[in-house]
């Protein structure tokens, strides 16, 4: 992952600088952007083509009404069938994957992997948080006065070298963590709680077939995520607390990922 020191760009980022809305500060933002986040580079070609298809579905009126009659008849009976030629192809386009982007949905990656991997991460690390931050006696198996033993227990199950992210910054300190399943594989959820003993969750699973994909956020209901993959290890953060302090803890826990 390439962006520690970018400034985030949002969607709406990526559509103003489709259509040209951007400042010229801005847009050298974006530009930096998309020059390391080539999912998000497919995302605006897609965009771009569509734009291109839209505009010539029809003509524009000024030159229109100044042909001679003749020539408006000639060019109506041209421009219906590069209507139906345009739509074809706008038909094409929208059902070879173009119409997420159209209609402001998500285009999760580049491939169907990629994609399989990072839906499952963000549900099982709000499925985690459903079923165990609300757990009342048993909402871990080790617990944090067993730090050392809970990193070096799910690290040796996951194949790696782990560490439980310090998130006192955000008013959140370590309740503990277990061995949870992830895609066939082993997967670890870390508890954390604030003052008032709410609490978020942390999920980190490896794949070693993925490589690096930007902050995403998802919420369904109540619950939000943050997930992301650097490095081939899944990261995925979910609770009841609203999208900016989230981002903040997400941001923290990757700013002390080892480089």
């Amino acid at each position: 992952m390439n962006d520690r020191n970018n400034t985030s760009v949002t969607e709406n980022d990526l559509h103003a600088w489709v259509d040209n809305q951007l400042s010229d500060e801005r847009r050298q933002t974006v530009d930096d952007w998309l020059e390391t986040h080539p999912e998000d580079r497919q995302k605006v070609e897609t965009w771009r083509r569509q734009n291109v298809i839209l505009r010539d579905l029809f003509p524009e009126p000024d030159a229109y009404l100044g042909l001679p009659l003749s020539r408006r008849r000639a060019s109506t009976t041209e421009h219906h069938r590069t209507i139906w030629r345009n739509l074809a192809a706008a038909l094409i386009l929208f059902i070879a994957g173009g119409a997420s982007a159209l209609l402001g949905q998500k285009i999760i990656g580049p491939t169907s992997r990629e994609a399989s991997y990072i839906d499952i991460l963000q549900k099982a690390s709000r499925d985690g948080y459903g079923i165990y931050a609300s757990e009342v006696r048993h909402p871990v198996e080790v617990y944090a006065n067993e730090k050392d033993h809970l990193v070096t227990w799910l690290g040796k199950r996951l194949g790696m070298s782990m560490t439980a992210p310090d998130l006192e910054t955000q008013g959140f300190e370590l309740v503990g963590g277990r061995l949870v399943p992830f895609d066939g594989k082993p997967g670890a959820l870390l508890m954390y709680q604030d003052g008032s003993g709410a609490r978020l969750t942390v999920m980190i699973a490896r794949d070693p077939d993925n490589g690096s994909t930007a902050f995403r956020y998802d919420q369904k209901g109540s619950i939000g995520t943050f997930y992301w993959v650097d490095q081939g290890i899944g990261y995925a953060l979910s609770g009841e607390f609203d999208r900016d302090l989230l981002e903040s803890a997400a941001r923290s826990i990757y700013a002390q990922l080892p480089t």
